[in-house]
């Protein structure tokens, strides 16, 4: 019997999650179950989207297909010991990973393989929605990992149908249906997530936040129902209970539910990584939705580290261009972006009747005067705003292109720092300060606002110091976090 989680072994040199690649110059490539070299007689070429290198793990598409077929035959349809999730993981299994380097097909490599597995489910099971169902579920995943959201939605749409006509009809779903239920929310939980950050209208990002919200507290739901009847659901339970938490604290802000994420996140990630390793796909998964746990409770300096160090796990173990690296680095972006709230107290601007008809503010909305790349006055509104850097002095402040005014002919503007106030879960590193000089040069991150002095109070990354609110012109934007050993 395979165990899902089986340890991803190693090999040295070459670049991995390249399809169709060639090794270096000299080196041929073959099919590794029919050793033919090249396309075979019907003109279909050698494939490779796994976490092989150099010349190991090419083949044929319909070689993996007949491969698989031969394996499935050996499936024991008695076997429980497994969790629900995985009861008919088995089956599935050859044509899901790759026999060589263990680890999952991607991209449209996996999206063929994946339909070739429904054709033999459809084939050989075809009174058992619930083995066809568990296969579709896989579809919904790959489909998402191409960037086929809408499909995927309306696979997984599908799904739920089923289940809910299997449930009517049996009166309780069995456990394997359930694991497919709860998977299934999941996915839609993490589908309004993507459709959040797509849009820029506060009220859709909203809806959107929400929805997540209702689809993981189901996916959490289906998965605990799950695990009562279930060994080992460590994994199972914590991976929802930390979506759940994570989606309450980017939807609502609430400090109950920051706290919360990170708890939930690290314990599904250290679960992660004592039963497969560090390497494992579903671990550096498992690390990146910590990592926005910490990102989305404001400890900005923890989640950069740890996403970086994904991304660097993920290339050594799966190469630079597998899947799962590629994912690994949009985390470090987003928790390495830094963001700053534009403050009116200089070079104040008030907006014109004609230029509120024409930029949709009201005359309530107030601004600063920035300036384009080439000097030029620009009227910019006040909210929030990515930082890009500062001039060499501190005094001016780069951001990107923001909500409304002369600001949108720009891609870049500059404002004076005294105008910007790092946003919550922003690094900083203290300067100019007078009473409390000893924290000059220290480096923390705003974690909060002080109700009484409407300061910004920093978090230290030395856990001595104790967190003090401070003023914002003595606060610089950190970029570039320092080597624990510069700390």
């Amino acid at each position: 019997m395979t165990e899902p989680g089986e340890q991803l072994a190693l090999e040295d040199g070459g670049e991995g999650g390249r399809p169709l690649e060639s090794s270096s110059e000299g080196d041929e490539t073959f099919c590794w179950i029919c050793f033919d070299a090249g396309p075979n007689e019907s003109g279909e070429p050698l494939v490779r989207d796994c976490s092989c290198r150099g010349t190991s793990g090419h083949a044929h598409l319909s070689c993996i297909d007949g491969w698989a077929r031969q394996k499935a035959e050996h499936w024991d349809s008695d076997d429980r010991s497994y969790h629900p999730e995985y009861r008919f993981y088995d089956l599935f299994l050859p044509w899901l990973r790759c026999c060589k380097c263990k680890q999952m097909y991607q991209r449209l490599v996996g999206l063929d393989l994946i339909d070739k597995l429904l054709k033999f489910v459809e084939e050989n099971y075809p009174d058992n929605p619930t083995i066809y169902l568990h296969a579709l579920k896989y579809k919904v995943t790959a489909l998402w990992c191409v960037g086929m959201l809408e499909e995927a939605k309306r696979k997984a749409e599908f799904i739920l149908s089923n289940v809910g006509q299997l449930k009517e009809e049996m009166g309780t779903l069995s456990d394997e249906l359930l694991s497919v239920e709860g998977a299934t929310y999941n996915d839609l939980g993490n589908f309004m997530f993507i459709s959040r950050s797509g849009t820029t209208v506060e009220t859709e990002q909203m809806t959107c936040a929400r929805m997540a919200v209702e689809y993981f507290e189901k996916a959490l739901a289906a998965k605990r129902a799950t695990a009562l009847s279930a060994r080992n659901a460590t994994n199972y339970v914590a991976d929802a209970e930390a979506a759940v938490a994570i989606a309450h604290c980017r939807c609502d802000g609430d400090v109950k539910w920051a706290l919360t994420a990170v708890e939930k996140s690290r314990i599904s990630y250290n679960s992660h990584v004592a039963s497969h390793g560090p390497g494992h796909q579903d671990s550096i998964v498992a690390g990146m939705c910590h990592a926005y746990g910490l990102y989305y409770a404001h400890r900005a300096l923890e989640a950069e580290k740890l996403a970086a160090e994904l991304v660097a796990i993920s290339k050594q173990y799966h190469g630079p261009c597998n899947f799962v690296t590629k994912t690994a680095e949009e985390a470090l972006q987003i928790c390495s972006a830094r963001y700053a709230t534009i403050i009116p107290r200089k070079n104040i601007y008030r907006y014109t009747p004609e230029e509120q008809e024409a930029w949709g503010c009201n005359e309530d909305d107030i601004g600063v005067l920035g300036y384009k790349d080439d000097g030029t006055k620009i009227s910019i509104g006040c909210g929030l705003r990515r930082v890009v850097g500062f001039d060499e002095d501190g005094a001016k402040c780069i951001l990107e292109g923001g909500r409304y005014g002369t600001e949108k002919e720009c891609s870049t503007i500059t404002v004076d720092s005294e105008n910007v106030r790092p946003e919550l879960g922003t690094p900083v590193v203290c300067h100019g300060l007078k009473e409390s000089s000893h924290l000059n040069g220290k480096i923390g991150e705003v974690r909060s606002i002080d109700e009484e002095s409407g300061l910004p109070v920093v978090h230290f990354a030395d856990p001595d110091i104790e967190p003090q609110s401070v003023e914002d012109g003595c606060m610089r934007i950190l970029f570039d976090l320092p080597d624990e050993s510069e700390e």
